[in-house]
């Protein structure tokens, strides 16, 4: 009746990876900020943001039940975080606005509990995705092309080409 080391759920394993999607995420969220959208700038980087942490989060939750084992980075980086973490909720909860303090006063609001901790999540999955250099090369090459297609649009709306957009 044991089935989790079987070749179609060890591929099934393999493919559920967070690392695509924070690649995604790393070279797709400075074009949230381009005038093709009608939210606000920290709106849509946030939306963005909060999403595709939480997919990154389900995608090696799912993962790691598949494959029957939890295994964490024993880092003190993100044993500290995870302190941090710990010592902000327990400041939330005895704070006299709890609600805001945990969710924040609107879209973007950096200082609320839930943004810190995605940021967190955003860590932990860091921490387990770049422990390779190929990987962490995935990652640069990345930030690169965001930056060369972002630097070609900015030379384009420098030029004019995009003033029709408003």
């Amino acid at each position: 009746m044991e089935e989790k080391n079987t070749p179609d759920s060890k591929s099934i394993i393999s493919f559920l990876n967070p690392l695509p999607i924070l690649i995604g995420l790393i070279g797709l969220i400075p074009f949230f900020g381009l005038p093709f959208f009608n939210l606000p700038i920290a709106a849509d980087k946030t939306i963005f943001f909060t999403l595709a942490v939480i997919l990154g989060l389900m995608v090696w939750l799912i993962a790691r039940l598949m494959d029957g084992s939890f295994a964490f980075p024993q880092t003190k980086l993100l044993l500290v975080a995870g302190v941090i973490i710990l010592v902000l909720f327990i400041s939330t909860l005895f704070s006299g606005a709890i609600l805001p303090s945990f969710f924040g006063g609107g879209v973007g609001d950096s200082g609320a509990f839930f943004y810190t901790l995605l940021l967190f999540v955003l860590l932990f999955l860091a921490a387990i995705s770049f422990q390779t250099v190929r990987h962490f090369s995935y990652f640069f090459f990345a930030v690169l092309g965001s930056f060369l297609l972002l630097f070609t649009l900015q030379i384009l709306h420098i030029f004019g080409v995009f003033d029709s957009l408003g």
